[in-house]
C-alpha cells in the first residue's frame, strides 16, 4: 500500500501541486479564522468576537498576504508568457530582387505621342516620328537631357499601362508596382499591341517602329492607356547593377477602332 501511494505522488503534476498547496492555505486560513471567531466552546458570541478584531484583521493579513503574492505572481507569469507567444513578429526577409533600391537612372519619353491614335495605325510621336526611348540620370528634367550609354548596351520594353498610373503627383513607384499595372490582351483576343516590342538602347536611345494596337481602350476601367518602358531582366548588365526607374508617358491617351468608311 505504501509503494502504491509512494507511486501515485510520483505521478501528480504540477498543477495538482499547485491546487493542492492552495487547498491547504485555505484550510489554514479558515482554521485561524474558526480560532478567532469561536470561543474554546465553540458558542459563537458577537460581543467576544467584535473584541479581538484587530486580533482578526492581523490573522487575515497574514494569512491572505502570501497567498495573494502567489497568484499575482502566477497570473502576471502566465500573461507574460502568452504575450510573448502571440505577439513577437516574424522575420520578414525580402528576396535581393525585391529590396528596396533607389535608382540613379531613369528611362523617359521625350516627346508626347500623335493623336488621336486608332487601332491598326502606326504609333508615333507628335513629330510623325517613331516612339523613342532615353536612358537618363533620375535628377534630368526639361529638354535638356542628355543620354547615357552603357556597355553593353542593355534592352528595353515597351509595354501598355492603365491609363490612372501612377496617382497624381507620384514620380516615383516600386518595380512591383510598375508590373502590377501592365496591361495585357483581353482573353480571345491578339496580343494587345505589337510590333518589336523589344529595342537595345544605343548610345542611350532605344527606337521602336512599326508599333500598332490591335484593340481599343474602352474595357478598361479608365478607358484611356498609357505607355511604359522597363529594362529587360534589369541588374543583369555587366556595367549597371542599380535599378533603373522604368519610362511612363505623361498624358494617357484612348485608343479608338478604326472603321473604314
Amino acid at each position: 500500500m505504501e509503494e502504491e501511494e509512494i507511486f501515485n505522488k510520483g505521478n501528480i503534476s504540477d498543477e495538482d501541486l499547485a491546487n493542492d498547496q492552495r487547498q491547504e492555505e485555505a484550510t489554514s486560513f479558515c482554521f485561524a479564522a474558526e480560532t478567532v471567531l469561536l470561543p474554546e466552546s465553540g458558542e459563537y458570541d458577537l460581543v467576544s468576537t467584535l473584541e479581538p478584531a484587530s486580533m482578526l484583521i492581523e490573522v487575515l493579513a497574514q494569512t491572505l498576504e502570501p497567498l495573494f503574492r502567489r497568484v499575482v505572481a502566477e497570473e502576471l507569469e502566465l500573461k507574460l508568457e502568452q504575450n510573448i507567444t502571440f505577439t513577437r513578429p516574424s522575420p520578414v526577409q525580402l528576396p535581393q530582387t525585391q529590396a528596396l533600391e533607389i535608382p540613379c537612372l531613369k528611362l523617359v519619353f521625350p516627346k508626347n505621342l500623335s493623336l488621336p491614335i486608332f487601332t491598326g495605325n502606326k504609333i508615333l510621336n507628335h513629330d510623325n516620328y517613331p516612339l523613342q526611348i532615353i536612358l537618363v540620370d533620375l535628377n534630368s528634367t526639361g529638354d535638356q537631357i542628355m543620354p547615357i550609354s552603357l556597355n553593353p548596351a542593355p534592352k528595353v520594353e515597351l509595354v501598355v499601362l492603365n491609363g490612372d498610373f501612377p496617382p497624381r503627383g507620384c514620380d516615383s513607384w516600386t518595380s512591383q508596382e510598375f508590373d502590377y499595372n501592365v496591361v495585357k490582351e483581353r482573353n480571345g483576343k491578339p496580343p494587345l499591341i505589337i510590333g518589336d516590342l523589344i529595342a537595345t538602347l544605343k548610345h542611350g536611345v532605344a527606337t521602336f517602329e512599326d508599333i500598332e494596337f490591335t484593340d481599343n481602350s474602352s474595357w478598361i476601367p479608365t478607358k484611356k492607356f498609357k505607355f511604359g518602358a522597363r529594362l529587360v531582366a534589369p541588374g543583369t548588365n555587366a556595367s549597371f547593377q542599380g535599378r533603373v526607374l522604368e519610362a511612363i508617358i505623361e498624358v494617357p491617351f484612348a485608343v479608338r477602332e478604326y472603321r473604314m468608311g
